[in-house]
Order: C-alpha cells, then structure tokens, then sequence
C-alpha cells in the first residue's frame, strides 16, 4: 500500500494507453478520493473491474464529505457488506461509528446492505451508534441520534434505490444481542440516554431483554420516560373504541434461539436440541417494575393494568386449581393427624366402636388420598427442580415447603411419625401457615395479606429494641419475687411464676399482653419497691408500648389502604410469575453461571446439567405439542402485529370477546388519550404563534430598513437641487 505522501505524487488523471497494476490503480483511486477529485475519481473507476475497490469504499466511509464518491463505488457494484479482516467490521459499522449522516443515507439506499452483519463482538451497526452516540458530547449526540432513526426506520425511509433493490435485505434486528447478551437498548440505558431510549422504545425494543449477567435494560430506564413511552401505547382510532399496544412487552426470542443457536449452552451444537423450542415468560419485565421503588407506581398505568388483568384472566386458572389441591391436601393431613388422637383417646370407650368403624373406614380414603397428594407434591419438587433450578432454590418459601412434604410422608408411611407430638404440631403448622401464605396472594385478599405482613414486620421492628425494657423488668421481678409462690386458684396450687430468669420473662410478656393477672403478684415480700417497679410497668409497657403500637398499626393500615390497588397488581404479578416460572422455567441459566464460573467443566457435573436440559426441553416440547403454554402465554406467537388489542367504549366496555376489562381502566386511558391530543394541538397552536411573531419580527425589520432606504433617499433628493445651482 502507498503512503499518503505516495498517493498525492501520483497522477489522478486516467490513462487509456498505459497499462497499470491494480495496486497502481488503487493507489490513483485513493489518491483522487483524497484530493475530492470526483471527475476524476468517476473517470478512474470505469476502468477498474466491476465490484472491486472494497478499499477504497472503506475509506470514503471514514469522511463525512465523500458520500458522492460512496455513491459511484456503490453504482459501481462494490460490495457494501465487505468485512475488513483485521478490525471485523464492514463499511456500515465504520460510518455507523463515526456517525456520518450523509455517508450512512447513500449506504441504505443500497437495497443490498446488510443491517444486521456483526462485528467480531457480534455487534450490529445500531450497537455501536447507540454506544457512539452515549459517549460522545453534546454537539455530536443529535448527529448520532438522527443515524439512530435512519437505521430503525429502514427500509421506510428509502424513496429511490440506487441498487440492488433485488436484493433487499432483512430489516435491522433491534432486539439483536451481542457478545454479552446485550441489546441496543441495554447500551442506552447504561448510558442514562433516555431519549434514544425512547426512541428504540417507539420501535419495537423488549424491555425485559436479559443479558448473560442477568440484568435489564429497565433498570436503567427513569420512571418520566417510561410513562411517556407508555402514553403513547394508547391510541384512539374513533370515539367509540381504545387501541391497547403491548408490543414492547412481547418477549423478542426463544430461550433457545437466544442461547443454543450462539453455542452457549454446550461446547458443540446439538441439533436435537434445536428442534425442541419454548416460549419465553411474558411477566419479567413487570416483576422488575414491582420490585423497583421509583417504577412501582407505573403498574397502575392502564397500559401495565390492563396487561395484567388480561393476563390473570388468562391464566388465573391455574392458581386456582393450585390453590384447591392445597386446601385439600392440608384437611386430609389434618383429618388423619386429628382422628389419630381421638381414636387413641377413646378406643376403651364400648359406646363409640360402632363410630370408630366408619372413622376408620374414612381414614383408609383418607391415607389413599393423602398418599397422591403425596406423591403429587414430589412430582411438583422434580418438576421445579428440572424446570428453574436457581429461582426454585434460592426462594425462602421453598424449603418450609419441602419440610412439609418429608413431614407428611412420614406422617403417612410411619406410624412414629403420627405418635410423636411434637412432630405432628409442626407439620399441622407448615401446613396451615402454608395455606395461609397462599391464599394471601390471591388479588383479592392480598390487601390484608400485605398489611398483616407490614404491621408485623414494623412490630418486630420495635420490639426489637424495646426488648431491653421487658428484659429489665423480668430481671427486677425476678430479683423481688424469685423466693415468692403464689397461689393459683383456676389449678387450686402454689406456683413459683418468677422461679427463673427464663420463667420470669415469660411471666412478664404475659403481664404485658393482659394474658396474666396482676393481682397474683407477691407484693407483700417487697412492700414498696415492687409497688414502684410495678407502676413503671404498668406505665412504660401497658400505656406508652401498646399507645405506640395501636399508633403505628393505625398509621399502616391507612398507608396500605391508600396504595390498596397498587397492592392488588404486584399480587397478580407475583402469582402469574410464579407460574411462569414453573411451566416455562429455565434449567440453562444454572448452566450459563457454572461456565463463568469455570467449574462446568467436570464431565459429571457436564452429564447431570445436560441432562436436566434434555428433561426440560422434553417436558416444553409436550407442552408445546399439547400447546399447553397457550393456558399461560397471553400472545404465543411473538409477533408485535398480534400484541394489540382494540376494547369498545360505552355501553359495551366491559365485554371486549373473550377478555373483561375494568370501565375505570378505559377511561383512565381515555383520558391519557384526549390529554395527550389536547397537548398535541396545544403545541401546534403555539408554534403557529411563534411562526406568526416570526413573520411580524421580520416584516418590522424589514420596515425598519424601508425607513432607513427611506431617509437616504430623502437625504438625497434635498442635496441635489443645492449641487445642480453650484453647477450653473
């Protein structure tokens, strides 16, 4: 290759008797470009063969004045998707990275470009604007943006091919991910760019896209930009009918177009993996936001509320079946444990054989019974565990709940287990504080559920530091009363209630809550102190405790209440998250994080990992050839045309075919919709005020230099009658 010195010494002008080499030829061609020869440069290229000077189209690309000579290589037939072999890029990715607006048009009116070729760091051309245009300053940033939209909009944006419109390529991936499982919209976010965000928001990016460490691209978003995107998701096609758009909640891939298709499940290909698919969770994207302090308002956008009332309509079946089998399972344990103690506690009673013989022609049933449940609930344990190892294992709830299922298969396969009172107390317990947990996520309970849970969290709260203060009293009692019986007239005995610092502390808790009578107290071995002890007792814990506690229960309740639908949504979030997670789980992430960990690659660990892989995708593919998902997936097929949904208004807004919508949820949007048109003409109304004050600012000016021509004039009319006397 020539220098820069070496290609302007050469002669640009074509000559037609000479022969040259190519790399003469090339270094003229070069040399031209340099000099912005483009006569010369046009002369040249007719004599070079016809798609060559993949060069020189590379560095036309690196100018942002050459995209007329971009133009004549493309005219010419240079391949506009040439990959530079050392830096793996093609002519887009350069002029997508230098941000070269001009240069980047000509590019896509070539209907052979290739928008979504990769670079070695499996980047598309939007990725590396989207980073170009996070890290540049201000005054390059709309340059960057404005080749953002030129790349979204294709091929829309063309009028008039140059070439190759034959040949018309694929439209721009925006949901395309890179090395690290990053999309455009990632890199936006990361960036705090809120308004290219919103840009690849408008044009189709997920929100609830995961990269390889896990994270979205929502975590990133301000709550302002969102809810602006989120207005205009509502359209209004006539008075009469809403327009719901949930294309931005539409999950872009398959798990295993995302994961298998890039090698990153296994070292080698499978093709027998690959003819098995499963539909992504729809719900992540909203777990995120109900999780997020500053997005968990949104969810009472109508766009977001509707979604999730759609989707527990959709889906909400099976909860409720969850929810039956649970009921039932907890009272045949329940029946079994209880008939165990009143057979025991009357088999010598001979009026009550005839009724022990049906109590025990029940508990046969019920042991059948109790024994599927059983092994239903081992089967749902194997299931999760195949299903999403990681999401199943690291929940809270997961392991009471395999507690109960050991305690319960001992209580139906051991008679120790039924005999043994403490092992019965905790298993009737797990089961029915299960129970409780469970019906406490039903949207319609979950209001009482979520403020049992805040007020005894704020209790523990506060009792944890006022502990010292009942401690302190146990210990002073103790030290007064330790030597003291008192006597119980309900058990006709003498007790020693303050025996031990342990007991005292019982007594004194049962002092506090009013489950003790006060009046047993020994206080005639203490006459005095024990009185003045006592009545701070009385004072710190009975009045200021308990006052500070009604307080803070009263000031709970009516904060729960304010946000009470708010409550409702995150329930019906939850719920159909959960079941999500068990009929679409995914066992490969556990994979994807031992690889990073560098420990999968022991051949055992490999053969157990690969094959709870094949067991899933086994089970998805009975599901999918059952379609079985469709029971959880509001819209199975991933398409962003089938994501919207058209409700009528009026009398009719209530029955929309086979889904039921809130009437406030319409008019919510309703009135999102005529604000945002109102706004709309607002906004046209004053840019034609200041399209008018414009006009008048220039006709003043104007004026102001006709009086100023004026009094020139003037001024010269008066002078030329004095110069025509002096003439004479």
């Amino acid at each position: 290759m020539f220098s820069i010195q070496e290609m302007s010494e050469v002669d640009t002008q074509p000559t037609d008797h000479v022969t040259i080499s190519p790399v003469q030829h090339q270094a003229r061609l070069l040399a031209a470009l340099q000099a912005r020869d483009l006569n010369s440069f046009s002369q040249l290229l007719q004599q070079s063969a016809i798609g060559a000077d993949g060069a020189c189209l590379e560095s036309a690309c690196r100018n942002a004045d050459c995209a007329p000579f971009v133009r004549l290589l493309l005219q010419h037939g240079v391949d506009p998707n040439t990959v530079n072999p050392v830096l793996q890029k093609t002519p887009l990715h350069i002029t997508a990275e230098l941000g070269y607006y001009e240069v980047l048009q000509v590019l896509l009116h070539d209907g052979r470009i290739s928008l979504n070729s990769l670079t070695g760091s499996r980047q598309t051309a939007l990725h590396v604007t989207v980073n170009k245009c996070g890290e540049s300053c201000k005054e390059d940033v709309e340059r960057y943006r404005g080749c953002i939209v030129l790349l979204l909009d294709w091929p829309n944006n063309v009028t008039e091919w140059t070439t190759g419109v034959t040949d018309l390529q694929c439209p721009l991936d925006v949901n395309a991910m890179d090395w690290l499982g990053n999309t455009a919209l990632h890199y936006a976010a990361q960036n705090k760019d809120q308004e290219t965000v919103l840009i690849l928001l408008e044009h189709g990016s997920y929100i609830g896209s995961r990269n390889l460490a896990g994270d979205m691209p929502i975590s990133g978003i301000e709550p302002e930009t969102l809810e602006k995107f989120l207005d205009t998701r509502l359209q209004m096609p006539n008075d009469e009918s809403l327009l719901f758009k949930y294309d931005f909640l539409v999950p872009a891939a398959d798990l295993h177009s995302v994961l298998m298709s890039r090698n990153l499940l296994f070292d080698e290909m499978d093709a027998g993996m690959m003819t098995l698919s499963s539909p992504s969770p729809e719900m992540d994207p909203l777990v995120h936001i109900s999780l997020s302090n500053k997005l968990r308002h949104l969810l009472l956008h109508p766009v977001l509320s509707s979604f999730i009332h759609l989707k527990w309509q959709h889906g909400g079946n099976l909860y409720h079946y969850h929810l039956a089998f649970y009921v039932i399972f907890v009272w045949l344990l329940t029946f079994i444990i209880l008939q165990h103690y009143i057979i025991s506690h009357h088999e010598h009673s001979s009026s009550c054989r005839l009724n022990f013989t049906a109590v025990c022609f029940f508990k046969i049933i019920a042991i059948g019974l109790l024994v599927i449940c059983c092994f239903c609930l081992v089967l749902k344990i194997l299931f999760h565990l195949f299903m999403s190892q990681m999401q199943y294992l690291l929940r809270w709830d997961t392991y009471p709940h395999l507690v109960l299922t050991l305690l319960a298969l001992i209580v139906v396969f051991s008679d120790w287990g039924v005999a043994e009172n403490s092992l019965t107390a905790v298993t009737l317990f797990l089961a029915w504080t299960q129970l409780l947990l469970l019906t406490g996520e039903h949207p319609e309970i979950s209001i009482y559920f979520h403020l049992f849970k805040k007020i005894s969290y704020k209790f523990f709260t506060f009792i944890a530091w006022y502990s010292l203060l009942i401690i302190a009293f146990s210990l002073s009692f103790y030290a007064l009363f330790h030597d003291s019986e008192t006597y119980i007239p309900e058990r006709n005995m003498t007790s020693k209630l303050f025996q031990n610092p342990l007991s005292s502390v019982f007594t004194t808790v049962g002092m506090f809550v009013g489950g003790f009578e006060t009046s047993l107290l020994p206080f005639e071995s203490a006459t005095g102190t024990s009185h003045i002890i006592f009545l701070l007792f009385m004072f710190f814990l009975t009045l200021v405790l308990l006052s500070i506690f009604i307080g803070l229960a009263v000031s709970k309740i009516h904060k729960v209440q304010s946000k009470a639908e708010l409550v409702r949504l995150r329930a019906q979030v939850n719920a159909m998250s959960d079941i999500e997670k068990v009929l679409l789980g995914n066992p490969l992430c556990i994979h994807l994080r031992m690889r990073r960990l560098c420990i999968s690659h022991n051949a055992l660990i490999a053969w157990i990992v690969k094959l709870s892989v094949y067991m899933w995708l086994f089970c998805n593919w009975l599901r999918c050839f059952r379609n079985f998902h469709r029971n959880v997936i509001l819209f199975p097929d991933s398409s962003f045309h089938h994501a919207n949904i058209l409700f009528p208004l009026g009398s009719r807004s209530k029955v929309t075919c086979k889904y039921v919508l809130d009437h406030k949820v319409l008019q919510q949007a309703a009135s999102i919709v005529q604000a945002r048109d109102v706004e709309i003409q607002e906004l046209g109304r004053q840019a034609m005020v200041n399209s008018c004050e414009e006009r008048l600012s220039n006709i003043e000016a104007s004026l102001a230099k006709c009086e100023v021509l004026q009094q020139d004039v003037l001024q010269l009319l008066r002078l030329s009658p004095v110069s025509d006397l002096r003439l004479e």
